[in-house]
């Protein structure tokens, strides 16, 4: 028999190393990329679900998973591409959270079937190569109406779309990176399992195992059925066993093997620091980051009202007070609305004067930075990675303050409307609580952390001071 007790050795060895290595370094890798990839996912299909591009299908809570597969991808025809598209982005939604939700990321889970359902799901849309002139149906459909967002005019949900796309092809290039690396040592071991139980029990001819005989391949099948049971037969990977065994250049294709193998230099490299202090501050800014939406919601439902109050009729007065602006002080048409608000110090009624419009663009521009941040992508929370831990706690105390002020402002600018619109027109008016109370709450927890923070770094400190290493 061709097998070198000290390659069988060698290979034993290094495959323990790299079960190691991929359970330790790179599984929870794969298990991050794709729960962040099911975030940049779901940042997509809500925004075209809410822009009614994609329908939201009504049977998708019906859906019941024992396991991961990948949703059906078969073509379809042209007039069904609403419904399909509808049906198959919410199955995919749902595998999608099952497998963050409940699959344990094992390299024994991980077996080659799995792998590839894995590979399947990660380019269910081909992400990065997204084009309205894609070969693949269900990706030039997406691509499709990706299109007709940008075309429509709300640079808001085009850039939040644009962002998660980034994020998904990112994502899915680092999938199927750690997949492929699941995947050799899976190959390996599968072989190293036949060359210690299966070719010891099986007589073969060495020259019809060179030429790959059908009767070798029948022979070593029905041994891994007796031997290995459960175990499925991978005809590709018996002819790589072959060839490395039997082959004419078997010792030539075993070295190479053997270096692929080895673990990956670990050497250790400048990196910022880590502390478990910095993570609760990057779990303070993700718990902030979840208020976007209703930042984002709110300010919609402030302009839809704006519009009520500004399109009514106006009464004698108003019409009168607009004339000597416009002609006697010479005014600029202002935007500019004077709000009322409890101080909470002093219990003290205060006024305050907004522009309307220039405070409805920076509260979209801080949700749209807010969004990035909960999904771990866009420029912001790059620089954030890469920054001292003081300059992300100032970060976050700058940023809580500015959002309470921006909650402040949009609750009074809600009651502003409350109390403007005449009663007539108040059927039109969109209340934002259901919105605020939500937006309150993430700011209250996301402080609450921050004072945690505080807390243990002062701790930290007094133990410096007392000369014991915190």
């Amino acid at each position: 028999m061709a097998n070198s007790d000290a390659f069988i050795a060698d290979l034993d060895q290094l495959l323990t190393q790299r079960r190691v290595y991929l359970e330790d370094k790179r599984i929870p890798v794969l298990k991050e990329q794709f729960r962040i990839y099911h975030g940049a996912y779901l940042g997509v299909l809500n925004v075209l679900i809410k822009k009614g591009l994609v329908s939201e299908d009504p049977y998708k809570g019906d859906q019941r998973i024992s396991d991961v597969a990948v949703p059906d991808d078969t073509t379809f025809l042209e007039s069904d591409r609403e419904e399909q598209l509808s049906i198959r982005l919410a199955a995919f939604d749902n595998q999608l959270d099952f497998l963050n939700n409940y699959v344990q990321f094992t390299l024994d889970y991980l077996d080659l079937k799995r792998l590839k359902t894995l590979a399947g799901l990660a380019t269910y849309v081909k992400w990065p190569q997204l084009s309205e002139t894609s070969a693949h149906m269900l990706t030039r459909s997406v691509a499709q109406c990706i299109s007709k967002l940008r075309g429509g005019g709300d640079q808001l949900s085009a850039g939040i779309v644009n962002d998660n796309l980034n994020q998904l092809a990112k994502s899915t290039n680092a999938i199927i990176q750690v997949l492929r690396e699941v995947g050799e040592y899976q190959r390996e071991r599968y072989k190293l399992d036949l060359r210690e139980r299966v070719l010891p029990h099986v007589e073969l001819d060495p020259t019809l195992a060179r030429q790959q005989h059908e009767r070798v391949y029948q022979a070593i099948k029905k041994a891994i059925g007796a031997r290995l049971p459960g175990t499925p037969y991978v005809r590709e990977l018996v002819t790589q066993l072959l060839e490395e065994e039997y082959g004419e250049q078997a010792d030539e294709a075993k070295q190479p093997l053997l270096a692929r193998l080895q673990p990956p230099d670990e050497a250790p490299k400048a990196k910022k620091q880590d502390t478990a202090n910095t993570r609760v501050l990057f779990e303070t800014l993700r718990t902030m980051a979840g208020a976007s939406r209703y930042i984002e919601t709110a300010v919609g439902k402030l302009r839809d009202n704006y519009s009520v109050l500004t399109e009514r009729p106006l009464t004698v007065a108003e019409r009168l007070r607009e004339w000597i602006d416009r002609v006697i002080r010479q005014a600029e048409k202002s935007t500019a609305l004077t709000v009322d608000y409890v101080d909470e110090q002093t219990s003290a009624v205060r006024h305050e004067r907004i522009e309307f419009e220039p405070f409805c663009e920076d509260a979209l521009k801080r949700a749209k930075v807010l969004a990035g941040i909960q999904a771990r992508m866009g420029s912001t929370y790059k620089k954030l990675q890469q920054a001292s831990e003081q300059q992300v706690f100032q970060f976050v105390n700058r940023q809580l303050d500015e959002l309470f002020l921006l909650h402040r402002r949009l609750e009074a600018l809600d009651t502003y409307f409350r109390a403007e619109i005449p009663r007539e027109h108040r059927a039109r008016l969109r209340s934002l609580q259901e919105d605020l109370e939500p937006l309150h709450d993430y700011l209250v927890r996301a402080n609450k952390r921050k004072h945690a923070y505080v807390a243990k770094q002062e701790e930290i400190e007094q133990l410096r001071r007392l000369g014991v290493d915190g």
